[in-house]
């Protein structure tokens, strides 16, 4: 099968909300939808190797990022205000005193307009299959200055390749830090966790976070839990983590300027995934406080890591830390971060035990 279907989903803040399914008769098969430019899904090899709702709709929920663009700035901006160029700025506080992913109207809460679908072609057989979305963010939407004008790309390849870009320009002095949200789970069998899973990260800094999971200060990850520089399953480093306090990995490590990739594998499903991308940073969730209140896949009620997520992205809380580089950019600049997401099949004894 080699189409593309929609399906309506529903209404949400007066707009009509929609689904797409993208199939080109490759490995992969891709599910999104406009609210949030969610990633409903994505089916390599016939199995959906992310978490994802029972029920489509529970994508329209505003309490959840599951899948979703987190923008204007991912992450928290600590104490709800930036400044820029000395004047002060007061921006949605919808995380206790700190603004979220962009706050009460962030990118993972509109509706997303759907500008198209193309194919590219060798001869008769389809190469690629690219899905084309924009938004308008408007001048001090969320607190934000500028009107953002945003474009993203999808793009699935027959060989088993997922792209994301998103491009952005503005007309006014803003900061801008976009990514998206998948929990990884490679089983078809949800109710399986991802402790098996094995992570390797080209890093070895990253970032550790205060109480109120803001940047202290980088440091080296060698000997310490979060030492991923080798391959080694996802239950051995949580295992050191809970000897420390920590539920599991949520921190971003610093990628490595040669080759910024990540890669995570499991030997029982068979699967190997490859993220490589432009950030200087990704973030690494083990899913330690998904809870039971949600209804996943196969009707499986959601559990502690029960999926890993890998979100590259900018420093965090950038512009209120003074050690880390600014994500402002100007109207003579162009936004743009991308992402790849590799799959390939991996023999079980590739990976030595940990």
């Amino acid at each position: 099968m080699k189409e593309l279907k929609k399906s309506r989903l529903g209404r949400i803040d007066g707009q009509e909300v929609t689904s797409y399914i993208l199939d080109i008769g490759g490995d992969l098969v891709l599910g999104v939808i406009d609210y949030g430019l969610a990633i409903q899904s994505l089916s390599y090899l016939g199995t959906n190797r992310i978490l994802s709702f029972d029920n489509p709709k529970d994508f329209l929920r505003k309490d959840n990022y599951f899948g979703k663009t987190l923008g204007r700035v991912a992450e928290k901006i600590s104490g709800g205000m930036i400044r820029i160029d000395g004047i002060e700025y007061p921006l949605d506080k919808n995380h206790g005193e700190d603004c979220l992913n962009g706050g009460f109207c962030g990118f993972s809460k509109r509706v997303w307009s759907f500008e198209g679908c193309r194919l590219e072609k060798n001869g008769d057989e389809i190469e690629k299959g690219i899905l084309e979305f924009s938004l308008k963010s408007s001048d001090m939407e969320g607190g934000f200055p500028g009107t953002i004008e945003m474009n993203a790309r999808l793009n699935l390849s027959h060989q088993g390749e997922f792209t994301v870009e998103y491009y952005g320009n503005t007309d006014r002095k803003t900061p801008l830090a976009v990514t998206n949200e998948l929990f990884f789970n490679f089983h078809e069998d949800k109710s399986l966790s991802i402790l098996d899973h094995e992570l390797w990260i080209n890093s070895h800094e990253y970032l550790v976070l205060n109480e109120k999971r803001h940047p202290k200060f980088f440091t080296h990850v060698d000997g310490s839990p979060f030492d991923y520089q080798s391959p080694r399953t996802l239950f051995s480093g949580i295992e050191e983590l809970k000897n420390d306090g920590e539920k599991g990995l949520e921190h971003p490590f610093i990628l490595d300027s040669d080759e910024r990739v990540v890669t995570l594998s499991s030997k029982m499903s068979g699967v190997e995934l490859k993220v490589i991308t432009t950030e200087p940073v990704v973030l690494i969730n083990t899913g330690n406080d998904l809870e039971k209140r949600m209804n996943m896949e196969g009707g499986v009620s959601a559990f502690p890591h029960q999926g890993v997520a890998i979100k590259p992205q900018w420093f965090p809380n950038a512009l209120n830390t003074e050690f880390l580089p600014d994500n402002l950019f100007n109207p003579e600049d162009s936004y743009y971060t991308k992402r790849i997401y590799r799959f390939s099949k991996v023999e079980n004894d590739q990976y030595s035990e940990k």
